[in-house]
């Protein structure tokens, strides 16, 4: 009986969710709202503006989280599939990269912790129960700051663990000794073998490198207009650049792009030669990045957006970054046969407790 009543209890504290905080999809005439609302939220980043998302080529859904007519949380999705949302490609065919956030913005914090964790809890609550009514499947990572999947565990999704690193921008002195030793001085024998990084670099520099990278891993790739229309869009509003490494030759030995936000700058993509390699190159890319965001920009956090992959992994953590949990949230529409089969198992445990 304990077991029915928590449940009982979680869905009422759903339902009160839902009424008080209810949850409709943006019209395209309120997209500025939400991009102002994701520009000001700590939750907020790039990839859930609308600018963003409209460059995808991808149909996407914003779900806006009311209260008393004030928007205090959403959810972006993009829609890949009949009644599937998740995240869209931009290569084709192996070694394909996906928007690395999308999912939940949540209004700033207040100055006591449990009042804020309750009004989240209440959006999430919301947010939750109406994605999910929306789609037979789900497939969504969320930014590094939202880590309450509560919400999203009672409302019956699934959760993955993802890991990413990030680089405390506040003193690049700081930022330059937490990196290893090893990482320090392939950086340093770059720059003493003549490497120079050109800092402004070209979308087909990177990509270039990027496909040479997945080749060598037997990936065979080809990439769509959408990695030109993002750049577009992202150096008209001075949001990216291109870091290319180069030898004394002027060729490119590898490099990183670039993007940022109001808050963080990303390590979008990256590479290394194909003819023409060197140990340290990408290294003093990825550095003369840092120190760009750091320095320039004056951001507060430089993400690596990690790969799970372990060499790469290891070449990250090797920068020194604070390891970040990310979660994936999923939802998969139960058939109707494991709707019968729930119920079933639902009154046999009823039953035990009962008999008990």
């Amino acid at each position: 009986m304990k077991l029915d009543k928590e449940a009982n209890a979680h869905s009422d504290g759903a339902k009160d969710s839902v009424r008080l905080y209810p949850v409709r999809t943006l019209e395209a005439h309120e997209w500025p709202t939400w991009d102002a609302f994701v520009s000001q939220s700590p939750t907020g980043t790039l990839f859930h503006t609308t600018k963003w998302l409209k460059t995808t080529g991808t149909p996407f859904r914003i779900f806006g989280c009311y209260r008393q007519d004030s928007l205090i949380g959403g959810m972006a999705v993009e829609i890949v599939g009949p009644k599937a949302a998740g995240h869209s490609d931009f290569t084709i065919g192996g070694g394909s990269v996906n928007c690395p956030y999308l999912g939940v913005v949540l209004p700033t914090p207040s100055k006591k912790y449990l009042t804020t964790l309750t009004q989240h809890r209440d959006i999430l609550n919301s947010l939750a129960c109406h994605v999910r009514d929306q789609f037979a499947s789900i497939d969504c990572r969320m930014g590094p700051n939202v880590i309450d999947m509560q919400p999203f565990m009672w409302a019956d999704y699934s959760i993955s663990l993802r890991y990413t690193y990030r680089i405390d921008l506040s003193d690049l002195g700081v930022a330059w000794n937490n990196m290893t030793d090893k990482r320090r001085n392939d950086i340093r024998r770059a720059q003493r073998d003549g490497i120079i990084v050109d800092d402004q670099g070209s979308m087909q520099d990177i990509l270039s490198l990027l496909k040479g990278t997945l080749q060598r891993r037997r990936r065979a790739v080809r990439f769509n207009e959408l990695a030109d229309r993002r750049d577009q869009m992202l150096r008209a509003d001075n949001q990216c650049r291109a870091f290319v490494a180069r030898e004394r030759s002027g060729q490119a030995v590898g490099g990183i792009y670039m993007v940022w936000d109001e808050k963080c700058a990303y390590y979008l993509w990256g590479g290394y030669g194909t003819t023409a390699a060197h140990r340290g190159a990408g290294a003093l890319a990825i550095w003369e990045a840092i120190r760009y965001a750091g320095s320039r920009l004056r951001l507060q956090q430089f993400n690596l957006l990690a790969s799970e992959v372990r060499l790469i992994e290891r070449f990250m953590r090797d920068f020194g970054g604070y390891l970040t949990p990310t979660f994936i949230v999923r939802y998969q529409r139960p058939s109707d046969l494991q709707k019968v089969m729930w119920r079933l198992k639902t009154m046999v445990r009823r039953d035990c407790l009962a008999n008990a």
